[in-house]
């Protein structure tokens, strides 16, 4: 959200509402965002104000990443660590506020991540803040709240970004502010490479780069050239895949969900990828494409047991237990549907090679069906293959 037009008078109000605001959040024990995330709340003769501490859920917060991956889960694992070992979030998420109960992130969404698990799914402490308001009374800048989102995490000292980042950041820059505030033209239309390329040129794409994220992201110019390619042919942005994502997924296909830890009996080798569902008559594995996951698991789960456990033809048998159904990720997609695509279908080729060799160990089971996650944002959606 973005406020235009504001009479000057307003920023007195809304300062010394910031104040109150600023005192509170101190007193709280949180350090004050302007310390460490300045950019995040002025960018150029636009700004926001902080407006209240309050505390959310991590459901209640609408993702905004400037990323490609949302939620890198190692890097939020670090960041978890360090709370815990502070006792506090020292710089609470910045959010701003879309609708009644609902919100968007400034900056924040790995120590969300973060204040989720710490919470148990709980509410937790975040810094409230205003819309955009320009400083002169003019129209705020339609881009300004994307680059105050980039520039509040500066890769000198806060993160590094990919060359896919820059270029899907680029892409979404043209499409909010088509003319770059009257830099551009024509307006929404990637500039030429260099000023040398088109006559009468005045904004080419270091200029786009500079003014969306700075002139140090990526200054050697084959780095550029090499984003620029990139930004001719945008690639989506990968989803998070998250437990609450997961149960989306198997409750829209009708496949049962896997047991809670307190309900499975021990040594029973029932797991979060490896559970039955008796109503499916399935053997239900969930499993990734990385690094032969998936073989191991049929090795693991499958062959080793029904040649070397009693007990394990005795359960398929009590649960009617006749086929195998696969839920598989394809591990960190890199944004293009057509790749992603091909590796859902060397996957599938490789689950479709052991239905001869469960029929050569003598194993009566049937190699079902496949079913794959939406994992890009926009250009993708669930698949399920039959085997």
């Amino acid at each position: 959200m973005t406020v235009t037009q504001t009479p000057m008078n307003i920023h007195h109000k809304l300062e010394a509402r910031e104040k109150k605001a600023l005192a509170k959040i101190i007193a709280a024990g949180h350090e004050s965002p302007y310390k460490d995330f300045p950019d995040a709340l002025i960018v150029n003769d636009d700004r926001r104000y902080v407006e209240d501490l309050i505390n959310v859920k991590y459901s209640d917060i609408d993702e905004n990443q400037v990323s490609v991956v949302v939620v890198e889960v190692e890097r939020a694992k670090g960041v978890k660590a360090l709370i815990e070992k502070d006792g506090i979030c020292h710089n609470p998420p910045l959010i701003e506020r879309t609708g009644k109960g609902k919100y968007t992130y400034i900056t924040g969404h790995h120590r969300a991540w973060a204040l989720d698990g710490i919470h148990n799914g709980g509410a937790f402490p975040v810094i409230l803040t205003t819309g955009l308001y320009n400083l002169n009374g003019n129209p705020v800048s339609p881009d300004a709240a994307l680059r105050g989102g980039i520039r509040a995490n500066p890769q000198s000292t806060h993160k590094q970004y990919s060359m896919e980042d820059v270029a899907r950041n680029i892409n979404k820059s043209l499409k909010l502010n088509p003319t770059q505030d009257g830099l551009l033209s024509p307006p929404g239309v990637l500039p030429p490479r260099y000023k040398k390329d088109a006559p009468s040129c005045t904004f080419d794409f270091d200029d786009l780069v500079d003014r969306v994220h700075c002139k140090d992201t990526y200054s050697w110019p084959a780095s550029r050239t090499k984003i620029y390619g990139m930004a001719a042919k945008p690639k989506s942005k990968v989803l998070l895949q998250t437990k609450g994502t997961q149960y989306v997924h198997r409750q829209k296909m009708g496949w049962g969900h896997p047991p809670t830890p307190k309900s499975i009996p021990k040594g029973s080798g029932i797991s979060n990828s490896f559970y039955y569902d008796t109503h499916r008559r399935s053997i239900i594995l969930a499993t990734s494409s990385f690094s032969g996951r998936f073989d191991r698991q049929m090795l693991d789960h499958i062959v080793m047991p029904w040649h070397h456990e009693p007990n394990f033809e005795k359960n398929l048998k009590k649960n009617n237990i006749i086929n195998i159904d696969i839920l598989s990720e394809i591990h960190k997609p890199d944004g293009d549907k057509t790749t992603l695509d091909a590796s859902r279908d060397a996957f599938v080729k490789n689950v479709r090679k052991w239905i001869a060799v469960l029929k050569t160990l003598g194993i009566p089971l049937t190699l079902r069906q496949v079913a794959f996650p939406k994992q890009l944002k926009g250009a993708d959606t669930p698949v399920t293959e039959t085997v």
